[in-house]
This record gives C-alpha cells, structure tokens and sequence, in this order.
C-alpha cells in the first residue's frame, strides 16, 4: 500500500480477510492510496549514450516489483528532461507507467544545445528515483540555412 501524496509505503499486515493498515488523517485532510499486489523494488530508468541533432531517441522506464518483473498497476511517475544548460525539455512532467513500463519519444531539433543532457525520473509511489545523461552532438550535414547571405537573419534563439 503506497501513499501517492507522501511517496511513500505504508505498513500493511495480514489480517483474516486481507490487510490492514493505518493512516491518520488531520481534519479535513486526505490521502490518496494505491494498493499493489506486489511491493516496488526498483525504478529502471534507460536512453541512448549519444544521440545527434535531428535525431529521434527513446528514452525507457520500468517500475520493478520484488519479484523482478514490472509492476502490474498504473504507476504515476515524474520525468524532467534538462539540456546542458539545465532548461527542462518540451516531454518533461507527469505520466503514468502503465503496467510498470512507460517510453517517451524525445525529437532532437537540428538547433537543440550540444552536449550532456540528463533525464531524471521519480517515480511517485515509493519515491524512488533514476538518472540518466546522454551525449548530444551536433550534426555535420550541410543544410539550405547555411548557405544563406550575410544579410540573412540570425536562426540562433535567444537563452531564455
């Protein structure tokens, strides 16, 4: 049994028709509680080491039960996805791991800032966390922008 507001597990012990916990809740106060099967041992948290510019990457995460195998639940989890100056990219927020397994597509503009980016996952329930970086190279291809004039407007974006 995890408190989704607290990410945390409760304690849950046997009893004649199932389990038994205790939660003790203030006035007027709530809790919002998932109840598993099994217990969570491990957030897997995987992408490529490299990747290009224009380049689409994976980037995979699992939601382990004790027993090794993915968890059979829909479990909320956090992903920030930050480039190498720690700006956080457009698939950062909240998901759901369903059945203990979630991948978000990542798109690499041909203008996105070269260098290590890292995603760090954190899985809502238990409040387990995973990291990960990945090299990103610029590209060498030549395209119609770099062939423009000198009088051509600058295509770098402002910081910001």
């Amino acid at each position: 049994v995890y408190d989704l507001v607290r990410h945390r597990a409760l304690d849950c012990v046997p009893v004649d028709h199932g389990h038994a916990f205790d939660v003790n809740l203030g006035p007027g106060e709530g809790r919002m509680l998932m109840i598993c099967e099994k217990a969570i041992r491990q957030l897997q948290l995987t992408a490529p080491d490299q990747a290009s510019q224009g380049q689409q990457v994976k980037i995979h995460l699992q939601v382990l039960g004790t027993d090794g195998g993915k968890m059979n639940a829909a479990i909320p989890v956090e992903l920030v996805i930050e480039d190498p100056k720690s700006r956080q990219a457009e698939f950062s927020g909240y998901w759901c791991a369903a059945d203990g397994e979630l991948s978000v597509s990542l798109d690499f503009a041909s203008n996105d800032p070269v260098g290590t980016w890292t995603s760090r996952a954190r899985e809502l329930a238990s409040g387990q966390t995973a990291t990960t970086y990945m090299d990103v190279q610029g590209t060498t291809e030549v395209r119609s922008t770099d062939r423009v004039g000198p009088d051509a407007a600058n295509p770098v974006q402002p910081d910001g």
